[in-house]
């Protein structure tokens, strides 16, 4: 028979010590709670800082540095990188590449025309394409974002317009469109330069001017810069996210391609080299093709970048 022990209100059992109240036993009265951990403050702020500060920092540095010193290696070390630690190693990793960037006209007259030029194209045929208008998500703070379906339709009279372009211009001036291709570090340092002003232009704009009341800021003055301070920033009714990422570099992706391959048949002049090359070339039309179509969709589940 199970015997029990009662001493000041208090029973033991095969339970451990529980408490009798009012004739009955509270069965939770051994239920000790230990207090809580108290969290790893250190940690934490080391975590905080290598995620939002340390980690936007490296990727903002060395993204724009790797896309310069990868054509450094193709144009000037004829592809090898044994060659290119050569030269970092001898005149020291830093010091190599600020030699590098040193070479490259920043803002040269044919990058900044270039450049503009197609930014005031890709903005007009943004504007006067038609096309039907969709709606994004509905955000946090209930806005919902609309936009013109019309990405396809830019996508082919853009290119339309450059083959247009490719036959007219030597006639017209003697220059090619491979020009582009004789100057890219240029366009590259250029186009490195403007996105950091741009960048600085919407960090400032989400903060002071907002286009919606998803903005803010998180304290954080790099994450800000980086991660942006707004969700849907729109300058004059155009949206710049689309503008940017659907307008400008979805469809500059193709002519990159075009342009190229234009130049390789300036220089290897045989035609088996050619037709490998026109084939891989249709072969990636044919994915941004596929990219630019799907724009609609991806707006639909566009994230803050």
């Amino acid at each position: 028979m199970h015997r029990q022990k009662v001493s000041n209100g208090e029973v033991s059992g095969g339970g451990g010590w529980q408490k009798e109240k009012n004739g009955k036993i509270d069965n939770r009265a051994h239920d000790i709670k230990e207090p809580p951990e108290k969290p790893e403050v250190g940690c934490s702020r080391v975590r905080h800082f290598f995620l939002r500060t340390f980690i936007p920092l490296f990727l903002m540095s060395f993204s724009p540095n790797l896309v310069i010193v990868l054509w450094y290696t193709a144009v000037h070390c004829d592809g090898s990188f044994a060659r290119l630690f050569q030269i970092l190693s001898g005149d020291g990793f830093l010091a190599g590449i600020g030699r590098i960037w040193s070479d490259i006209h920043i803002a040269s007259p044919i990058a900044v025309a270039v450049i503009v030029g197609y930014m005031i194209w890709a903005l007009v045929l943004m504007i006067a394409v038609p096309g039907p208008m969709v709606e994004g998500p509905i955000t946090p703070n209930g806005n919902i974002p609309r936009y013109r379906d019309n990405g396809m339709a830019c996508y082919a009279v853009t290119m339309i317009a450059f083959g247009i372009l490719a036959i007219l211009l030597p006639r017209w001036t003697g220059c090619s469109v491979t020009i582009v291709y004789d100057h890219f570090d240029e366009f590259l340092g250029t186009l490195t330069v403007f996105t950091h002003l741009l960048c600085i232009f919407l960090h400032l704009k989400g903060l002071l001017w907002p286009s919606t009341t998803d903005c803010g800021t998180t304290g954080n003055l790099v994450f800000d810069y980086y991660w942006g301070t707004e969700l849907y920033p729109r300058v004059a009714g155009v949206d710049i996210k689309v503008f940017t990422n659907c307008r400008f570099g979805m469809i500059v992706w193709p002519l990159l391609v075009a342009i190229f391959t234009l130049k390789v048949q300036h220089i290897v002049r045989r035609s088996y080299y050619l037709l490998e090359l026109f084939l891989l070339v249709f072969l990636r039309l044919c994915v941004c093709r596929h990219s630019v179509h799907a724009e609609a969709q991806k707006l639909l589940v566009m994230v803050r970048n």
